[in-house]
């Protein structure tokens, strides 16, 4: 099935084994916010990312000249029952202290898995990967934006082995494209004013497997997330908005494309790129 990689390239749990059968990557239905790590998960499951991630505008000096892009390759088993720390929540909106979803820094927590070689390529760089005795927690690698901002991923494994969570698979997701912030209107170079009235995020471009907003102090401190459908607008509930009102914040906004993994593994391949402006007090 198509739809696999780019950003939140689910390449992780893939699986090298004797089974000729293809692992289905099933994408998400239309119009369904996702996520590139389940936000939750239960003793004993299986969890799996490969993420291509491209950040076309940095969110602590809006630089564009500054620009980064990784790579994210993780598997791993849940020791116990777990997820994103949250501390308050309104329908797709959460409010959390955790800075990025992925397994880093959950290493008692969540024990090495086996996803097997696989085979990775994204416009002209091509590249095996053995997810089996690697680390679990391994970090984002970098990787060249020319070539990562419009080029596909791919994701291939041989048969599974005997200790492989996912059976094999052949899948490939587009790149995200770029979700220009256009509301609040933006006053100059990526900065708007702090609406009055209920905070209207628009952006643009549609169709999507998922957008992600995120609101947060420029000073730091709890981050507001919201994953919503890509359909080009979202309120933010303003209960959790309010807190953020009293100072200048930065607004972000994510494109994510996706597959994921109908396998008792939640394997989930993804590309991901993003858009910021900078959200300042009337009158400061």
């Amino acid at each position: 099935m198509t739809r696999a990689w780019l950003v939140t390239a689910s390449l992780l749990l893939v699986a090298c084994g004797d089974t000729t059968d293809t692992m289905m990557m099933m994408p998400p239905t239309p119009g369904t916010a996702t996520e590139v790590l389940a936000l939750e998960w239960s003793a004993g499951d299986s969890l799996g990312l490969v993420l291509l991630d491209r950040q076309t505008k940095n969110p602590a000096t809006l630089r564009t000249d500054d620009v980064s892009c990784s790579l994210t390759q993780q598997v791993g088993t849940a020791l116990e029952s777990g997820g994103v720390v949250v501390t308050d929540r309104e329908g797709p909106c959460f409010v959390t202290e955790e800075v990025g979803f992925d397994l880093t820094g959950r290493e008692s927590t969540i024990a090495p898995a086996c996803a097997g070689l696989l085979s990775v390529r994204y416009g002209d760089v091509a590249r095996t990967v053995n997810l089996c005795d690697g680390p679990v927690h391994a970090p984002p690698a970098n990787v060249d934006c020319d070539v990562a901002q419009s080029a596909s991923l791919s994701v291939q494994s041989g048969n599974e082995e005997d200790n492989d969570v996912v059976p094999s698979i052949d899948v490939t997701v587009p790149p995200a494209e770029r979700p220009t912030v256009m509301s609040p209107v933006p006053q100059g170079e990526g900065n708007a004013l702090w609406p009055d009235s209920a905070l209207l995020v628009g952006w643009g471009g549609v169709g999507a497997e998922a957008i992600e907003i995120i609101v947060s102090a420029r000073t730091g401190g709890a981050t507001l997330r919201c994953h919503v459908p890509d359909t080009g607008s979202f309120t933010i509930p303003e209960r959790l908005v309010a807190p953020y009102r009293a100072a200048p914040a930065y607004l972000e906004v994510r494109r994510i494309e996706q597959a994921t993994s109908n396998a008792s593994a939640d394997f989930r391949v993804s590309t991901r790129t993003n858009d910021v402006i900078w959200l300042n007090l009337r009158g400061g």
